[in-house]
């Protein structure tokens, strides 16, 4: 029996992902690799939309520049490139492009958010994390559902986490911010 060589599949770039994208659903590039993703279930979009209004409402009423929605690619790393969305970002007005060029945005956000379900994998949550403070965002927050908290990642390992009874602040990026947490959990099993 003889081998048959195979040629390794060459990773796809974000240029060709923006091509491909809207055929094929959700889904972000890592690495050079196509990834898609599953819907969200019903208290990851319930908790996730009360916790992002929150923040939008803020960064809009106290001018501090844009907040963009989940489906919103940015490309974090090339070669190979990935191509990664938040489920909201906030970017400074100084860094928001005006006007917002088509295609994935370049700017990089002060903050963003993630929510992870309560299947959610450890490992792939502090991977985006890490890319997301790569990239250069001051401010990641993490709402995990299943343990009911709020985490806050920084460059240099700084966390902080909130529970369920805290109030989410963060002067440096939300100057007066002041979230309650438990409004974005209540009704959430």
């Amino acid at each position: 029996m003889s081998a048959v060589e195979t040629q390794p599949i060459p990773p796809v770039t974000a240029e060709q992902f923006s091509k491909l994208a809207a055929s094929l659903g959700r889904c972000e590039l890592i690495e050079g690799r196509i990834v898609t993703m599953a819907p969200a279930h019903g208290p990851h979009g319930v908790a996730g939309q009360r916790l992002a209004v929150a923040v939008a409402h803020w960064v809009a009423d106290h001018e501090l520049g844009e907040t963009v929605l989940a489906e919103t690619g940015f490309v974090l790393a090339t070669e190979p490139d990935t191509v990664r969305a938040p489920d909201l970002a906030v970017i400074p007005a100084d860094r928001m492009p005006d006007p917002v060029p088509d295609g994935w945005l370049g700017a990089v956000p002060v903050l963003t958010i993630e929510v992870a379900s309560a299947d959610a994998r450890q490992a792939e949550v502090l991977h985006k994390v890490g890319l997301w403070l790569d990239f250069g965002v001051s401010v990641v927050w993490v709402l995990y559902l299943g343990q009911r908290c709020l985490v806050e990642f920084r460059a240099g390992d700084l966390i902080r986490r909130f529970g369920e009874d805290d109030t989410v602040t963060c002067e440096d990026v939300l100057p007066g911010f002041a979230y309650p947490l438990g409004r974005a959990l209540r009704g959430i099993a």
